[in-house]
């Protein structure tokens, strides 16, 4: 079974009753918390808020890990380490507050020059990275990114020959950006034809958000109105993998510019809930 799912982050505890009641509204039975920084975990009230709230309803967990500052693919031991131990530090407190979340997203980033040269170092530090965190969770994923080492589709993929039980999370919109000078898609959901067999049977995660193209910059994590999700295209290509476990609306800002919420993406939610069913 798939679960459909909506990010929230911090500021969002000011709003939980509203955001509770469309995750009912809407049939989303997957909340992804959003840790921003590791600081944000001095107060840890709002991230029980959220557990004790979401968890009551039964509405599964998972979390994504900071990645500012974060560099777990760094040729340097030292930043590789310190990130890896910031990382560590956040499952702690995790398994200290009791939170049942079913995985935790990691970003494989270095911003080293050398990793636009010679990405085979970069990754193998990611493999150090990867390796050390699951001495405490099983349950790493390591997410696509965008415009660095080691998060692209062919870097990926090297990270799946290094650690062959790799689970991913592939974000359509980082790829679509990443990718788009390559081919003219006509909707998210169609940059999957570009991702290989290989990846794609190690995807546990999908994220969904838009892409709007303002004052000549790409930006993320919006609505679908300029982007079409392609919930069809989506639910034919998912249909064949039994290892997507997870659709998660990573959708932080509606077509206003102000903090999204699930009815804002009604319509791609609803599509996906109907598509769902057939599975």
């Amino acid at each position: 079974m798939i679960k459909l799912g909506y990010s929230v982050w911090k500021k969002d505890v000011s709003r939980i009753e509203e955001l509770t009641s469309e995750f009912i509204e809407q049939g989303l039975d997957h909340v992804e918390i959003d840790i921003d920084s590791i600081l944000d975990l001095d107060d840890n009230t709002w991230i029980m808020r959220f557990k004790d709230v979401f968890s009551s309803y039964n509405i599964s967990i998972g979390v994504h890990a900071p990645w500012r500052e974060i560099h777990l693919a760094s040729p340097l031991d030292d930043i590789r380490e310190a990130s890896e131990k910031i990382i560590i530090k956040i499952l702690e407190i995790l398994d200290k507050l009791d939170i049942d979340y079913d995985y935790i997203i990691i970003h494989p980033s270095s911003e080293q020059p050398i990793c636009s040269e010679n990405s085979i170092k970069c990754i193998e530090s990611l493999k150090r990275s990867v390796e050390n965190i699951r001495r405490y969770t099983d349950k790493i994923v390591v997410e696509s990114i965008q415009g660095r080492c080691c998060g692209k589709l062919d870097h990926i993929e090297i990270l799946i020959d290094l650690v062959s039980d790799t689970k991913i999370c592939l974000d359509l919109a980082h790829i679509y950006v990443e990718y788009k000078k390559l081919k003219n898609y006509k909707n998210l959901a169609d940059v999957l034809n570009i991702v290989s067999e290989k990846i794609l049977r190690k995807t546990f995660l999908i994220h969904l958000h838009g892409v709007y193209h303002e004052n000549s910059k790409d930006k993320v994590h919006r609505d679908f109105d300029q982007t079409p999700l392609g919930e069809e295209d989506l639910f034919l290509k998912i249909s064949g993998l039994n290892n997507v476990r997870y659709l998660v609306f990573e959708v932080f800002y509606n077509r206003s510019g102000k903090d999204s919420k699930p009815s804002d993406i009604e319509k791609e939610i609803k599509r996906l809930r109907e598509l769902l069913r057939h599975l």
